[in-house]
């Protein structure tokens, strides 16, 4: 019980428990943890990059990634049903960490539409205006790219966009 009784020491355990983890359910159980404890209130963490969701979705596409993983999943939409699931929790993500979750996705070959979905779901103007950005910056648009909801995602955009002066694309 020690080993939890405070937020630095809960962060510690869960760095560890994410060290030794190299299989999908011990993520799972991971995330459910996180969910048990507080959220993670200190600024240093909980808005940057230190923040354990943050920290976790970095760990998932380094184990996904790597040769030899034993994780076989759709890990895009693994990310996304865990930023989902935190929307109407306590836990639920400020938009620096989808920021940076979505910048982690968007390295990725074959996650960028997950991490566009992220950014439109915030519904956070600034994080809207980073996706219509990228929207724009798309010269190929592959079937592993298109969805018909970040395909009406964009068209309310580019409306939004519109009716603020901006000369989007159509």
């Amino acid at each position: 019980m020690d080993d939890i009784e405070n937020e630095d020491k809960r962060y510690c355990l869960f760095l560890q428990l994410l060290g030794d983890s190299r299989k999908w359910e011990e993520f799972q159980q991971l995330m459910l943890l996180l969910q048990a404890w507080p959220p993670m209130m200190k600024e240093e963490v909980a808005q940057s990059e230190r923040n354990p969701w943050v920290v976790l979705t970095s760990t998932l596409i380094e184990c996904c990634r790597g040769q030899g993983s034993e994780i076989g999943l759709d890990l895009g939409q693994e990310i996304m049903n865990m930023v989902r699931s935190l929307y109407p929790s306590k836990h639920k993500l400020p938009a620096q960490c989808i920021r940076y979750m979505s910048s982690l996705l968007l390295d990725q070959p074959g996650l960028r539409l997950p991490a566009l979905k992220l950014l439109t779901e915030s519904q956070d103007p600034q994080l809207l205006e980073l996706a219509l950005d990228q929207i724009n910056n798309i010269t190929e648009v592959t079937i592993t790219l298109y969805s018909s909801v970040l395909t009406h995602r964009m068209g309310l955009l580019l409306r939004i966009d519109s009716q603020n002066g901006s000369s989007a694309p159509y």
